[in-house]
């Protein structure tokens, strides 16, 4: 293989304040060299090369160009998630045990079209499970990944205490409890695979999300690798006592749920969703400022499912682009004065709904979503949005929980 040198033509300053020329000759992971002339004078510098393993480590786990190629909590929110891995893994292990004498492995008198039809049942209940979740909460999971990524790791380890303590405590209801646990594992893929493909979206900077998503699974494996050693290890010790089973269990999904918090609390995500637009709202109509992405992600609530009905902080849910016929607010839209969007109350159901007209976009969302929040509280909604670009937040894009129903205007009547 050839090897290509990249060079570039620069200008430095000495120490003496004159203007050195140069050429820097660089090679990824080998040495670097720096040549500068001045006044007819060569000065040379050479850097020391970076260590090969180490360079050997970036390029299998780290993505290419990293860091510039990834997000800033990138690095911050790969170890705790690592770590919640290993938790995990370890666990599985517990539950795997669990689950195959469950079904009869190691009991004479067990069957094996017994354990069978357990397996496939059990499957058949997961496979349910993953359809009606995902019809009923697919859409959440992109607007709250942070608050969804939280609730599938917790139900991970409640699916796997099932498994565990049923052969113990309950063993005459065992296929019953599988049957759960495994619907509860069918939610946890979903949801943890859903926002898993939400974060590589944010972690990837520059259009590599590919490259993202491989290099956090082969990160994943490696985890998994260890956490193999570890299983060949200690669970032959574990297994033989009943309370040792337990408490290794209960030790493991604390830790694995600490390093969850502490993965998604690291996350530092620019578009709005409805928790820290709320947030955001709230702290400018007290103070006038608008906070910055940093603080909007550090006071958002991640033990907050809400399931798409937000109250704002006048106690009112806000609908945004829901169906007119569905909510019958049709009459009411007949003297709509935008062409952008309009707000429609609805005092007996503590309700605000925004109808948005084909001719909106997240901006405009964004506009009418501060409108329906605070009545308009002296600030124009045009300058709200600029005050939000102003401090980082990205505009063009937003994780509103938006209906697909739009508005055709095509006249505005005169009032």
């Amino acid at each position: 293989m050839k090897t290509v040198w990249a060079k570039s033509q620069k200008q430095f300053f000495g120490a003496n304040g004159s203007i050195m020329s140069g050429v820097i000759i660089e090679y990824k992971g080998e040495r670097r060299c720096l040549e500068l002339s001045s006044d007819g004078a060569k000065y040379s510098r050479n850097c020391a090369p970076r260590p090969n393993l180490f360079q050997f480590f970036v390029d299998i786990f780290l993505p290419e160009g990293f860091p510039e190629s990834v997000s800033k909590d990138y690095v911050q929110y790969q170890i705790w998630d690592s770590f919640q891995a290993l938790f995990s893994s370890l666990n599985g292990a517990l539950a795997t045990k669990a689950v195959l004498t469950g079904v009869g492995v190691g009991n004479a008198e067990a069957t094996v079209l017994g354990a069978t039809l357990t397996w496939l049942i059990r499957d058949g209940a997961s496979m349910i499970g993953r359809i009606s979740f995902s019809a009923l909460i697919g859409s959440q999971l992109d607007a709250n990944c942070k608050q969804w990524r939280l609730f599938a790791d917790i139900l991970n380890d409640v699916a796997m205490g099932f498994e565990i303590v049923s052969p113990m405590l309950m063993p005459n209801y065992m296929f019953l409890i599988f049957c759960i646990a495994g619907i509860c594992k069918a939610i946890v893929g979903v949801a943890g695979g859903a926002t898993r493909t939400a974060l590589t979206y944010h972690q990837a900077q520059k259009g590599n999300f590919a490259d993202v998503a491989a290099k956090d699974g082969s990160q994943e494996t490696l985890v998994n690798l260890f956490a193999l050693v570890v299983n060949l290890l200690l669970l032959p010790i574990m297994v033989s006592s009943t309370t040792m089973t337990l408490t290794f269990f209960i030790l493991l999904s604390v830790f694995h749920v600490y390093a969850n918090y502490k993965a998604v609390s690291s996350l530092c995500i620019p578009r709005l969703n409805r928790h820290r637009l709320n947030y955001i709202i709230e702290q400018f109509s007290r103070n006038g400022q608008v906070p910055c992405v940093d603080l909007a992600n550090r006071n958002e609530l991640l033990f907050n499912l809400s399931c798409g009905r937000e109250r704002h902080m006048f106690g009112k849910d806000i609908i945004v682009a829901p169906s007119v016929s569905k909510y019958g607010y049709l009459k009411e839209l007949e003297g709509i004065q935008s062409e952008l969007f309009a707000l429609i109350e609805n005092k007996n159901k503590k309700q605000t709904a925004i109808f948005l007209s084909n001719k909106s976009n997240a901006k405009h969302t964004i506009q009418a979503y501060y409108l329906a929040t605070t009545k308009n509280i002296g600030v124009h909604p045009e300058d709200f949005v600029s005050k939000l670009e102003s401090v980082g937040w990205e505009i063009d894009d937003q994780l509103l929980l938006v209906g697909e129903y739009r508005l055709q205007v095509d006249k505005i009547s005169s009032s």
